[in-house]
């Protein structure tokens, strides 16, 4: 192992698991997921103990996730040794004696270390020779590819320098850093207490407040945020070799979070739906680029900032940026910076600078709000952001920088240059912790929003101002700190197509005047309902999506009346009422000024 991981804990082993998620909601989220458990059968086919690493591994232990057959995706520390359990329910498991071990801190790895990486030159050839050496039980074979089995295998020193490397080149991080961070966090982290045997007899006083507490919890009911057993994971002191406990770090259930951001913007004194606050959160989950509409003043930029402190990501810790758009912005150099070619120097801009320190600090979220977005034409200077954003891979969420040229100045100046300057790559990936919201004011100042922007956002609209229900500030609600794989978890990446004749039927309606909807669109809104979940009604969700995703690419002049109207009357018999109060509002304003489009 590296000397910066040995030194940090030299008993810390490195395993990597072999997992398949996609087609496995159990592994995409909740208690069995990618990054919570390891779990197995406790034999393979015939009675071998083919399973055997699961009994090896230790708490402390590290895990690289290698997911799906393609690529590093994941890393997390062991939380306990392994367990026994007779089967594991709604997993492929759920029948049979298996062994769990849990893990904590999962951390994704962005972008992650695809096989397209690892498998070839220049690493192919140290993988083989390593094998030469008489390495076995590795996660791969002789071809090299990956091994079939091998669920769990060990990482010994000379594998995970090759597998380090890789990934410092691919990512401009290495992988040791990144454990540094597990082993610190485990030898260091803040108090450490003694197990305490459950078994042993409680002192009288003690088991008398137990019997109370239900009864005194009560009466606190609506500040309590979350509330559940505290399950203490047991380690071993590398000194005294006593066993000890460190408290964990618990996912807020996504409910309880919701109720609490609503709570702390009230206490802002800031009044929104809980509608809108529900759907603002679901957007995010969908995509990571949302756009609030309306008129000058009604808070939109305000709900993208509270929403951000209230998770635990402020201006003051500098995970959110305002960013103020300009009218001159005619190309992407006002986010991403220009090379100078007096100076022979790369220039970079504050959006940048932003985006960079989110690809270092993974595990927090960031928050970058385009203010007046509209301002400027939004496909003029955000085209890069726009196409990176639609691929769901991270790998592939490229923004390109400066040319290969340009890359051999960069490096001739720096090599001859005595002081040394902060060179950003030729292209950075956009983190999956790194969100955008864009703002935009309908009014004559503005430029429209083109259906290449719309057809990547969820647009919600803020037209309407209760001032009648602004809530007085209050003080003793604070910020809690929800991490970026915390907040991951509560995304689900299925689809819900249960309402795709409805969007189907309302496509074919709006091909017969020269409009229509792609698929992305539908893809977005099925992803929307799926993450609606427990949170809206699913008639309300799909009212919302069609709303947000489909009307505003209605627009037309008097032509487009008959349309509208058979539009109407379908979403009037689905009890759609968001839409046809909007599609009504499109109607008087199209027999009023011969023309229409969905912004008032």
């Amino acid at each position: 192992m590296p000397d910066s991981v040995q030194g940090a804990q030299a008993s810390v082993k490195i395993w990597i698991e072999k997992t398949i998620v996609k087609g496995h909601p159990d592994r995409q989220y909740g208690e069995y997921a990618v990054g919570q458990v390891l779990f197995s059968p406790q034999r393979g086919k015939g009675g071998v103990d083919e399973y055997a690493n699961m009994r090896a591994v230790r708490p402390g232990d590290i895990v690289l996730h290698l997911t799906d057959n393609n690529a590093f995706t994941g890393i997390s520390q062991v939380r306990s040794s392994y367990q026994e359990v007779s089967g594991i329910a709604n997993t492929e498991w759920g029948e049979q004696p298996s062994y769990l071990v849990r893990l904590q801190n999962f951390r994704y790895l962005d972008p992650p270390l695809t096989r397209g990486v690892f498998f070839f030159a220049p690493y192919r050839e140290r993988l083989l020779v390593l094998l030469d050496t008489g390495e076995r039980d590795l996660f791969y074979n002789s071809e090299p590819s990956l091994r079939q089995g091998a669920y769990l295998t060990p990482v010994p020193e000379p594998l995970f320098a090759i597998l380090d490397e890789a990934y410092r080149e691919n990512a401009r991080v290495s992988l040791s850093s990144i454990i540094n961070e597990f082993v610190q966090y485990f030898q260091h982290s803040g108090e450490v207490a003694r197990q305490v045997d459950l078994d042993e007899e409680l002192p009288d006083q003690a088991a008398v407040v137990l019997e109370e507490l239900p009864s005194r919890l009560t009466a606190y009911e609506d500040g309590i945020i979350d509330l559940a057993p505290v399950k203490r994971p047991a380690y071993r002191d590398s000194l005294t070799d006593e066993v000890v406990s460190l408290a964990p770090v618990s996912t807020m259930p996504e409910f309880k979070l919701l109720q609490h951001i609503k709570r702390y913007i009230a206490a802002r004194g800031y009044y929104f739906s809980d509608e809108t606050i529900d759907n603002y959160h679901i957007c995010l989950k969908t995509r990571p680029f949302v756009i609030l509409a309306g008129l000058s003043g009604t808070g939109k930029s305000k709900l993208a900032q509270l929403y951000a402190e209230a998770i635990g990501h402020s201006v003051e810790n500098d995970h959110y940026l305002r960013l103020p758009v300009r009218p001159n912005w005619n190309d992407d150099r006002y986010l991403i910076g220009y090379f100078d070619p007096i100076t022979q120097r790369y220039i970079t801009e504050t959006a940048l600078d932003f985006l960079l320190r989110a690809a270092e600090d993974r595990n927090h979220m960031y928050f970058m709000c385009l203010d007046e977005m509209n301002l400027a034409h939004v496909e003029y200077y955000f085209s890069q952001f726009l196409s990176a954003l639609e691929e769901d891979e991270p790998a592939y969420r490229r923004i390109n920088l400066y040319s290969k040229t340009i890359k051999n100045i960069l490096d001739e100046r720096q090599e001859a240059s005595e002081e040394k300057r902060f060179v950003p790559p030729e292209s950075v990936a956009i983190p999956t912790n790194l969100f955008f919201v864009g703002t935009i004011n309908v009014d004559e100042t503005t430029q429209p929003l083109s259906d290449k922007v719309m057809d990547r956002a969820n647009t919600i609209d803020f037209f309407d101002v209760e001032l009648n229900k602004i809530p007085k500030k209050q003080a003793g609600v604070n910020a809690v700190t929800i991490t970026a794989a915390d907040w991951h978890r509560y995304k689900s990446l299925e689809t819900d197509d249960s309402y795709r004749a409805l969007i189907d039927a309302i496509r074919k309606e709006l091909n017969t005047v020269g409009l229509g909807i792609g698929y992305r669109i539908v893809k977005d809104i099925e992803q929307y309902l799926a993450n609606s979940r427990n949170i809206l009604e699913p008639e309300a969700a799909i009212d919302l999506q069609i709303k947000q995703r489909i009307l505003p690419h209605i627009r037309g002049t008097r032509a487009i009346a008959d349309v509208l109207d058979r539009l109407r009357n379908r979403l009037e018999r689905e009890h759609l009422g968001r839409s046809v109060a909007r599609l009504n509002e499109m109607k008087v304003r199209l027999e009023r000024d011969g023309y229409v489009n969905f912004w008032r």
